[in-house]
């Protein structure tokens, strides 16, 4: 992917108090239209349960952002530069729009870190944010509670904060997760989930007994990290296409399953996790039958009626790789991150604002995935 030279951004001024005209933050363009864009799809994708976000942002008259790249550049920053990087992005983006093709298999993504600049006066920034892990814990913890409440006139707020050593998640509830996420049937069946579960539960009760028992946000990712860890075939792998060797290691497993099901982007699971309530679970309501009628005969459908036995312990030396993705599942994604928010733009560029000697400095990320079967040969050129 060819990525346009690097420009400055338009905004002069200091960050104001809020609520300050968005032309006053001193944001680049890109910057700009990344919060309104945010804006935009929370209010879409907003689950009417209160659901927490990493950012709250009042409504401002951002709609200034949508004429930065047709509008006339300011005299301070209108040079041949400028507009050779206005360009280059203003194609990019019709391409992205139109789904054009750009002739390779390298993808390139790119990135910036909002926490870099000051958003005081535009977002209100929030502490202790659930990460993506646990967003889903909360979800499927509560789906069915949701579903009856909402037949009944109760309102039930799926993000909820929730206690993570209590029992809240069923085995009803995960064969739901592994659906919706598209683990079931393709990366584990059945029997397999079954006896995942029966393992991650520590009794004391019999293997049969523990699935009308839950378990907690600490079994439920040991039970993730288990599910990696299934069967693949030897060339493609049946989730994601992607190459699976056989040396490799159960941590750079885990991330293949966490890139599948989009862990690494909160947004995107809270979007998954909409998309599974409006298209799956709500549509369980439309016959207009008791819905806590239906909720226990799923119950007892999700028990099984054979006898399950849990997976054969592991050796020490693969009961710590075990060990070792639980730890960054864990880490990684069950609180959001303060220091770091990468937010996509909309096409492969970047717009690194104004250099200041002395000032702040931003972060930018540049990922470049190679789709194809040969060694890639991208051209650099620098400005």
């Amino acid at each position: 992917a060819k990525l346009p030279p690097r420009g400055p951004g338009r905004g002069a001024g200091a960050g104001g108090a809020a609520p300050a005209p968005v032309e006053a933050l001193g944001l680049p363009p890109a910057v700009r239209e990344i919060l309104q864009r945010r804006r935009t799809e929370d209010l879409k994708y907003d689950v009417d349960d209160g659901a927490s976000e990493a950012y709250g942002m009042p409504t401002l008259a951002l709609a200034a952002a949508s004429a930065l790249g047709a509008g006339r550049l300011p005299p301070e920053v209108d040079t041949e530069k400028m507009r050779l990087f206005c360009s280059s992005v203003r194609l990019l983006k019709e391409r992205a729009k139109r789904g054009v093709d750009y002739g390779h298999r390298l993808e390139a993504l790119t990135f910036v870190n909002l926490q870099g600049f000051d958003l005081r006066g535009l977002v209100e920034r929030r502490r202790h944010n659930p990460g993506p892990m646990q967003m889903i814990y909360m979800f499927y913890s509560r789906i069915y509670e949701k579903l009856v409440g909402k037949q009944r006139g109760v309102e039930v707020n799926l993000f909820d904060p929730i206690d993570l050593e209590a029992r809240n998640l069923g085995f009803r509830a995960i064969l739901d997760f592994t659906s919706d996420f598209k683990l079931f049937p393709a990366k584990v069946g059945r029997r397999e989930l079954e006896r995942i579960y029966c393992t991650v539960h520590p009794g004391p009760m019999p293997p049969l007994e523990r699935f009308a028992s839950k378990i907690n946000y600490a079994e439920f990712v040991r039970m993730v990290a288990m599910i990696d860890c299934g069967g693949e075939p030897m060339d493609r792998s049946r989730l994601d296409g992607s190459q699976t060797r056989c040396n490799e290691s159960r941590v750079e497993r885990t991330k293949r399953l966490v890139q599948f099901m989009s862990l690494t982007s909160s947004k995107k699971v809270k979007v998954l996790l909409h998309d599974a309530y409006r298209d799956t679970h709500l549509w369980r309501l439309a016959d207009g039958a008791d819905f806590e009628k239906e909720a226990r005969a799923a119950e007892m459908r999700s028990r099984p009626q054979w006898n399950v036995l849990p997976v054969r312990p592991l050796k020490p030396a693969d009961q710590a790789k075990e060990n070792a993705a639980c730890k960054y599942l864990s880490e990684k994604f069950t609180w959001l991150k303060t220091d770091q928010l990468w937010e996509e733009y909309e096409a492969p560029f970047l717009d690194m604002g104004t250099l200041v000697v002395g000032g702040s400095s931003s972060h930018f990320r540049l990922t470049l995935t190679n789709r194809g079967f040969g060694p890639p040969r991208p051209p650099l050129e620098g400005a």
